[in-house]
């Protein structure tokens, strides 16, 4: 069994690739940030492009419309977040020398969504709860300046995690399945 879902190596191809967009010498966590919130953007004809079967399509669409559903419950959307963590990362003044890999930093936030998810594979929600357990200063500043509070979004990205892995029929014949919105906790306002 893999460690990861198809939607947690897409991220981390994309953090990649923000990171050299950014002259960047390594991954730090505001490019995994960005690249979990860029795939919304990543569509079934680049998935079958990337070599993903029929079922790792479906699983990353379900992991797609989670979290949608997390951030849309929480009055925020990737889009907007994105572009304030995009502007935090910035650019380095270098240019990166072979193979950009991640950084310690990164790497704790791996085993930490792994630890989340043991015993089974990291979901693109896992990796955002990592993120936002402990968030570096950049990651911080923008969950802030959207309206988002880290713990909360935390608790939330776990709470959803269990409902990405959840194939759903919806009964409508579309593609994309409804999401079911994960236990209220005791406290949690409605969205």
């Amino acid at each position: 069994m893999s460690r990861h879902t198809p939607a947690v190596t897409l991220a981390w191809q994309i953090a990649a690739a923000e990171a050299g967009a950014g002259r960047h010498e390594r991954i730090e966590p505001v490019h995994l940030a960005i690249g979990v919130l860029s795939l919304e953007k990543v569509r079934d004809s680049l998935a079958e492009a990337a070599g993903l079967r029929p079922a790792e399509i479906e699983a990353l669409r379900r992991e797609r419309a989670t979290l949608a559903e997390l951030l849309a419950g929480l009055g925020s959307d990737a889009v907007a977040l994105r572009r304030a963590l995009r502007d935090a990362a910035g650019r380095a003044a270098g240019a990166p020398h072979g193979a950009i890999s991640r950084s310690d930093a990164t790497r704790a936030v791996f085993a930490r969504a792994e630890a989340l998810a043991n015993p089974g594979p990291a979901t693109a929600l896992h990796l955002l709860a990592a993120l936002a357990e402990a968030p570096e200063e950049a990651i911080d500043g923008c969950l802030h300046a959207c309206g988002l509070d880290a713990g909360r979004l935390a608790a939330r990205a776990l709470a959803y995690s269990g409902v990405a892995l959840s194939p759903r029929d919806s009964g409508d014949g579309q593609n994309t399945p409804p999401i079911a919105r994960p236990p209220r906790k005791s406290g949690d306002r409605e969205p």
